[in-house]
């Protein structure tokens, strides 16, 4: 698992979840400000920080015991300083 995520790193995989989780949470939100943060988030979660890849392991074990909606709810709380 620990090997799964550090792959997924350099590619921004969950993409599609975290639109949704950010059109589900904000749904006035427009699609040009969805972009805007998707774009951050790509940019936010390719990283060679050993913290940040602990939270990336930290979102392989809840999208395995949880779901990748789940999965999808942490990163945005990481992105927006919610999670540590």
């Amino acid at each position: 698992m620990i090997q799964r995520e550090l792959d997924r790193c350099g590619k921004f995989n969950d993409r599609r979840f975290v639109e949704a989780c950010l059109r589900k949470k904000n749904p006035k939100m427009i699609d040009i400000k969805i972009e805007e943060v998707i774009e951050r988030a790509s940019k936010f979660f390719k990283t060679d920080d050993n913290g940040m890849m602990v939270r990336l392991i930290v979102a392989g074990i809840i999208e395995n015991e949880f779901s990748q909606e789940h999965r999808a709810e942490y990163l945005v709380a990481l992105m927006s300083g919610k999670a540590v």
